[in-house]
């Protein structure tokens, strides 16, 4: 690469985010390297206890969801401690917990010892995310919130596909050595993350939150957060496009296109691939059209598109085979235009009406409506999927999203979500 073209790139990349605000570079280099660890174990998890461990895959399977349960406890948690102890030293705690757990997977070999590991994973995991979130927004100034937050998804997304790349190719020989491998390299990613973020300052208002926040225990100040009529209206949203859009990429999705439009895993593949790269090539140039556009555009918009993706798949298997695999490809392409919307709107926008004492609960509380989301969305699909009655799925679906975008509408008229523009 020349001189001239790395900083034409830079040049770039300043116009459409700006000058990124101090200490969010360890903040998000931090996140990508945990990013490419997660993405090199997770895929793998059930594949490793049922082929190189030896357990049934249906209770590998199980297993696999335990993370999401503890999550249920772990995001309030998680929220109430960055208030409480601060977002630097939480995010740090959930890492190196998580770190515990992923490397307590390398030499699994009971199902007891493996419940342990992802209960210990999922935890960790659960306590870092909302403090991250919560780090980003103290650290970010509010008028380039949703900069901060876009690139931060963009980021994680990018390390997801190194991280599954890299799984692939080192993952080719099934042998216990290479994942255990695979889990000791992700318990680094999380404990370098950790000294990363060790590095990341504390200034201003992510130093002066803890203070605040000592005089209120986590249910009165869960209690405060639930009440704040703003923020019910995005969590139902956050709740529903999870059901229908995040978790049915990997359950429903999948189980749709297999069992009734036929198609092979490697389509399944190329849809995948489809939505990495929708993702990263489309962040920025979404980023610029969210920030001419008012709120209330860019939240039906978002709605919209995580509604599309489940009718396209619904469609493929009602349609000619070439124009079904081209639905299923598309579906998953539209879905990661959703998400970039997603990543530039709601999580900066919650952070921007939070009270800086109370960031720390208002990301775990909309955290968790994305782990009820995934428990939920998955139990809906699987049961009905596998029942064979694809239309009441189908119609459950639509009409969940319908709940999303009606409450989309009232949040735009009702609510003022934020003293401040997007640009």
């Amino acid at each position: 690469m020349t001189a001239s073209h790395g900083e034409r790139i830079r040049i770039r990349f300043q116009t459409r985010y700006g000058v990124l605000p101090a200490g969010t570079k360890g903040l998000f280099s931090a996140q990508l390297i945990c990013a490419v660890g997660s993405g090199m174990t997770t895929p793998m998890l059930v594949i490793y206890l049922h082929t190189i461990r030896g357990l049934p895959l249906a209770l590998s399977a199980s297993i696999s969801m335990v993370a999401a349960l503890v999550s249920l406890a772990g995001n309030p948690a998680g929220g109430w401690l960055a208030d409480r102890s601060g977002a630097r030293a939480t995010s740090v705690l959930g890492l190196l917990i998580a770190a515990s757990g992923t490397g307590a997977l390398a030499p699994v070999t009971t199902s007891g010892w493996a419940i342990g590991a992802v209960a210990l994973l999922g935890l960790g995991l659960s306590i870092a995310y909302p403090a991250l979130n919560a780090l980003l927004g103290h650290l970010a100034p509010a008028d380039s919130l949703n900069k901060s937050f876009a690139l931060q998804y963009m980021l994680r997304n990018i390390g997801y596909g190194v991280g599954g790349l890299a799984a692939a190719v080192i993952a080719g020989r099934a042998s216990p050595g290479i994942f255990q491998l695979l889990y000791l390299i992700d318990a680094l990613s999380f404990i370098a993350a950790a000294g990363l973020v060790l590095r990341v300052p504390t200034r201003g208002r992510a130093a002066a939150a803890p203070e605040q926040a000592k005089s209120q225990g986590p249910l009165e100040s869960f209690t405060v957060v639930m009440r704040d009529s703003r923020f019910r209206r995005l969590w139902l949203i956050n709740l529903a496009i999870s059901i229908i859009a995040f978790s049915q990429l990997h359950t429903g999705f999948v189980a749709y296109a297999t069992t009734y439009t036929h198609v092979t895993p490697r389509i399944i593949g190329i849809a995948y691939l489809a939505n990495t790269l929708t993702v990263i090539l489309a962040q920025m140039p979404i980023l610029t059209v969210v920030n001419k556009r008012a709120r209330p555009t860019v939240l039906t918009a978002l709605c919209t598109c995580m509604t599309i993706p489940i009718a396209l798949v619904y469609t493929s298997a009602h349609t000619p085979r070439i124009i079904g695999i081209l639905l299923l490809i598309t579906a998953p392409a539209i879905l990661a235009i959703g998400e970039t919307l997603y990543a530039a709107s709601i999580p900066a926008m919650v952070n921007e009406f939070a009270p800086s004492h109370l960031r720390g609960q208002y990301n775990g509380a909309l955290i968790l409506a994305f782990t009820v989301g995934n428990l939920l969305g998955p139990a809906i699909s699987g049961f009905l999927l596998s029942s064979h009655l694809p239309l009441p799925w189908i119609l459950i679906m639509l009409t969940i999203s319908l709940i999303a975008i009606g409450a989309a509408a009232l949040t735009s008229s009702r609510a003022k979500l934020g003293a401040h523009s997007w640009k």
